[in-house]
């Protein structure tokens, strides 16, 4: 893929996000003074987020682009000598689960909704 390509495709993907705007934001309860932040909720956060892979139907470029280099991996049991291993783990947390709906983590992130095929989701083989 070329460079221009590559700006193409990253302005195509990028113009949508130049429409978000901060909304005003009452603070919550138990929220301290001067510690007023924006809380998004889990099903926010798809508005903004996507974790797919693209379909080859509806952008095949977009789909070459991340296949070939927004993939993470492999680690794990394909690869235990991986960088992000520590004590026989992915630091990364990686391989995550399929699950139909973006939930909010124990540590305050976001687990993005990941679909399963069966559920209507897209997958991709890699060849490494």
């Amino acid at each position: 893929m070329t460079e221009e390509e590559r700006v193409s495709v990253r302005k195509r993907e990028t113009a949508p996000l130049s429409t978000i705007q901060i909304r005003n934001v009452e603070p919550a309860e138990d929220e301290q003074p001067g510690l007023r932040d924006a809380r998004l909720r889990a099903h926010e956060i798809d508005d903004v987020i996507c974790a797919a892979i693209p379909r080859t139907d509806v952008d095949k470029d977009l789909h070459t682009v991340v296949t070939k280099n927004m993939i993470y991996g492999p680690c794990g049991e394909l690869n235990k000598i991986s960088p992000c291993m520590v004590n026989g783990k992915c630091s990364e947390q990686y391989h995550r689960a399929c699950k139909a709906n973006t939930l909010t983590g124990d540590n305050g992130y976001f687990r993005y909704r990941r679909l399963s095929t069966e559920d209507g989701g897209n997958s991709a083989t890699i060849h490494m």
